[in-house]
């Protein structure tokens, strides 16, 4: 295995858990000033770092898909592994839905299971995919930037987009004054900033001086987002979403950081080889956990009865949850028709 291949699936990987200890961790969205908040105020800001992540694996894994395959190809493959998946488990969460008494068959309507799956109001944690979706439709813009002006492009698109997408915006909420910012710059807008960022981190070398700038950033966007998240939310007595946002500069900078350091860090973690074959296997099903986690957390919660609060329930609930739909995408792999819903 090559080390670009270990540190794209150790990142994946890390994302995958982190995902699922965030929605074990929904009591963070009901505020209240028990102590149970506190931390799951860390917990959520610990593991924040997951989505952008898979963005930025999405940037460092297709935007060189010309190498390999055409355009109709391309969207042949991200149809086939991403599309169907989708909108077949969001059915089955409409079907699960309707088992568990939540919908009856009196709702159901074309357009209703339409929008149910385009809105992801069957699977809500799904909306994911939407994103992804509208960020596959732009990467065959990005792919067409020739390679030898990637590295000056990309950096501006990175450096002006979070200028002035991000930075420039906070600031203003931050001062409190009803300043007008008219300006967006729109191919780098939302989470698209991830796909050039993930590109970059990947192709290049970055040395140790500039390495060690963005793990002190990283800590500052960390602390930016929990403390502040902390004291404006206990100000108000609500979750006050000023440092949150998946495209906000505290994640931006704590998630590269991230990036950066599993990516350089990746042959020393994996030094012991269980460690990596293990990694190896579970890379090859996080998709599927994604996919199914939230089922598992639905149903082990309402066979349970279990306080979601308990930070034993936050904390070992996805050593539960992940090896178990593992084993069913394990399970479904080897069936010729269904492996197809677990690509």
């Amino acid at each position: 295995m090559t080390k670009r291949v270990s540190y794209i699936s150790l990142i994946n990987t890390v994302s995958c858990f982190a995902v699922v200890f965030l929605h074990s961790n929904g009591c963070f969205w009901s505020f209240s000033y028990e102590p149970y908040w506190k931390s799951a105020n860390i917990i959520e800001c610990l593991f924040y770092f997951a989505v952008p992540c898979f963005f930025m694996i999405t940037g460092a894994t297709l935007l060189d898909y010309r190498e390999k395959y055409g355009l109709v190809e391309y969207f042949k493959k991200r149809l086939l592994k991403t599309f169907v998946p989708f909108v077949f488990w969001s059915l089955i969460g409409l079907a699960y839905l309707i088992l568990n008494k939540k919908l009856s068959f009196s709702d159901l309507s074309a357009a209703f299971v339409y929008n149910g799956i385009m809105r992801t109001s069957f699977v809500g944690v799904y909306w994911f995919f939407i994103s992804l979706f509208g960020m596959y439709l732009c990467i065959p813009l990005f792919a067409a930037v020739k390679e030898d002006a990637r590295r000056e492009v990309f950096t501006y698109l990175v450096c002006t987009g979070a200028a002035v997408n991000i930075v420039v915006p906070l600031i203003i909420r931050l001062s409190g004054y009803d300043i007008a910012w008219p300006f967006v710059l729109g191919v780098a807008a939302g989470p698209l900033i991830y796909l050039p960022l993930g590109y970059l981190i990947t192709k290049y070398e970055i040395n140790k001086a500039v390495r060690a700038v963005i793990y002190v950033l990283g800590v500052f966007g960390f602390s930016a987002h929990l403390l502040g998240t902390y004291y404006l939310s206990t100000k108000k007595g609500e979750i006050v979403s000023t440092f949150k946002g998946y495209t906000n500069l505290p994640c931006l900078l704590f998630s590269v950081a991230v990036f950066v350091f599993l990516r350089y860090g990746t042959e020393k973690l994996l030094r012991l080889g269980f460690l990596e074959k293990a990694v190896n296997f579970i890379s090859g099903h996080t998709f599927s956990v994604y996919l199914m986690h939230w089922f598992l957390l639905d149903e082990f919660c309402r066979l349970t009865d279990v306080d979601t609060r308990s930070l034993l329930y936050r904390l070992g609930i996805p050593f539960i949850v992940i090896p178990t739909a593992i084993g069913i995408s394990f399970v479904l792999k080897k069936i010729p028709v269904l492996k197809r819903i677990v690509p």
